[in-house]
């Protein structure tokens, strides 16, 4: 075993991660766990750094870096190749919340790092992207840039207190200022940082043996970091849920659309090929995600109705770019279409290839967009499968309709983690158990501490604002409490029946126009 060096202790503020993050100095490797966090740990993170509470120790391993394109949580970081790159060992969902919230807390639709400080309480709090947030709400990216700051204080002088700008002004202080303690290895044995991840990491949710391993060896100068085990984790890293490897290797043929068999040792011819392949491959990828979770609102592989629209995405963007602008829109309203009609009459829509021999990406948008049926097909269906659960393109649809309404929690009013949701086997509840099977005694909430009676009891009585999340409005409630559900099963189906029209004429579009948009006419002509 080689010479272990005495590991330095050294100490980084938040906004010290921030800027190593974002340099490419501080590396989190690639391996398979991603952000397990939800919205209540990382509040409770930046409320801990705000008093000053202890949030443990990082474990960081000095080794080269490669030169790689990387997403911490919200953030997009271009790293360079260095000699003396910093790996984390321990300390995952600590760096990435903390960088997140104060880089993306307003722009990411991640509502886990949207993080806010109610300045008239103190306390922090999540939003989603969707939500109108309150005047007295300070986005925590804010707090860590002073020059915006004293402009946001400037701009809410009117109404600010005494008490309220000496709390934003103690708030940002102690994130500029907060000590987080990181050990710093830089032995070459990585038996050696096992024993001392082993000993340290007794807090929190620890990771496997095998998991730091992996950390340890993924994303070093020896290898590039990217495989199919990568690319089949990376929708996960975005919160997507993972895909099986299978899949990654056909977006990987998707993105070189040249016949090649991908899965052969030959079918790159070098090492630096099949690199730069699999790093386009990520980076499709992720934009191919981002496009459904932010534009077309489709949060969680679970409800992508057809793999093939993945692999779609990837090879458009391969050839055109992130979709933006006109060509986004036309995407959305094509993915959408396919899967509304798919949901009554059970088209099948067939990729035409020619659209990817367009000479643009709005061209070949438009392509895609003219193979399915502009007309509306939709008879909106309640009814749920025998086993409750998502099956089929009718229950992705009224899915989809619940969760754009913004479900939140019954124990605390957060919005529900999609993540969670869809990690159960039935991602809702029956709110009368022995009622009929629809959509109209369904909720999306994850709530496994409530049992049944206490789920039906707990919607009875919840704050309105919290209910009519679900759909449930104020009459609805009190048809719950007073037993009289045959009323609330025809009230709340009337209401989820017109969420679901009206989301899915929201995303579809029937009826715009679906060529270019006038002003690029204009423009043209």
């Amino acid at each position: 075993m080689a010479v272990l060096g005495r590991p330095q202790i050294e100490y980084r503020t938040p906004l010290d991660l921030v800027a190593e993050v974002r340099s490419g100095v501080l590396r989190i490797p690639p391996f398979q766990r991603g952000f397990k966090w939800d919205s209540r740990d990382v509040v409770a993170l930046f409320d801990s750094v705000a008093k000053g509470y202890p949030i443990g120790n990082l474990l960081l391993w000095r080794r080269p870096a490669p030169a790689q394109t990387l997403r911490v949580g919200a953030v997009d970081v271009d790293a360079p190749a260095l000699d003396s790159a910093l790996w984390v060992v321990d300390g995952q969902q600590r760096i990435t919340a903390l960088v997140s919230g104060l880089v993306a807390a307003e722009t990411t639709v991640d509502d886990r790092f949207r993080v806010h400080l109610d300045v008239e309480s103190g306390s922090f709090h999540t939003a989603g992207p969707r939500q109108e947030i309150p005047a007295s709400w300070l986005p925590v990216s804010i707090l860590a840039d002073t020059a915006r700051l004293l402009r946001w204080m400037r701009e809410n002088e009117a109404w600010l207190t005494e008490e309220s700008m000496a709390l934003v002004e103690q708030t940002a202080k102690a994130i500029r200022e907060y000590q987080i303690p990181a050990y710093v290895v830089t032995s070459a044995d990585e038996l050696d940082l096992m024993e001392i991840f082993a000993r340290i990491n007794t807090t929190g949710r620890p990771l496997t043996q095998a998991e730091v391993f992996q950390a340890l060896h993924m994303g070093t100068a020896e290898q590039s970091g990217i495989d199919l085990r990568y690319l089949a984790n990376l929708p996960a890293q975005l919160n997507f849920g993972s895909i099986s490897e299978s899949v990654a290797l056909a977006c990987v043929k998707a993105y070189l659309d040249d016949g090649r068999d991908v899965g052969v040792r030959e079918a790159f011819s070098s090492v630096e090929e099949r690199r730069e392949v699999f790093h386009g491959v990520a980076t499709a990828l992720r934009h191919a995600v981002e496009f459904l979770q932010q534009v077309a609102l489709i949060p969680h592989i679970r409800l992508l109705h057809d793999l093939d629209v993945l692999k779609t995405l990837v090879r458009y963007i391969r050839h055109f770019g992130r979709p933006e602008g006109r060509s986004a829109t036309l995407l959305k309203r094509w993915v959408w279409r396919d899967l509304t009609w798919r949901y009554n009459d059970r088209v099948i829509v067939r990729i035409d290839t020619d659209a990817f021999g367009s000479r643009d990406g709005l061209s070949a948008a438009e392509l895609l967009l003219e193979q399915v049926p502009d007309r509306p097909p939709l008879k909106v269906d309640l009814r749920v499968s025998g086993d409750l659960r998502v099956s089929g393109e009718a229950g992705i649809v009224n899915v989809l309709a619940l969760l754009a309404v913004g479900p939140r929690e019954l124990s605390d009013g957060h919005a529900v983690d999609v993540n969670d949701l869809m990690a159960r086997e039935e991602p809702w509840r029956m709110i009368v158990v022995d009622g009929p099977k629809t959509f109209a005694n369904l909720v999306t909430v994850v709530a496994p501490e409530l049992s049944d009676d206490d789920l039906r009891n707990a919607l009875a009585t919840a704050d309105p604002e919290v209910a009519q999340s679900h759909l449930i409005d104020e009459t609805s409630q009190r048809y719950l409490r007073e037993g009289r559900y045959e009323e609330f099963f025809q009230r709340r189906g009337e209401a989820v029946a017109r969420a679901i029209e009206a989301h899915v004429r929201r995303m579809a579009e029937w009826g715009a126009r679906d060529g270019k948009a006038v002003s690029e006419i204009l423009r043209a002509g």
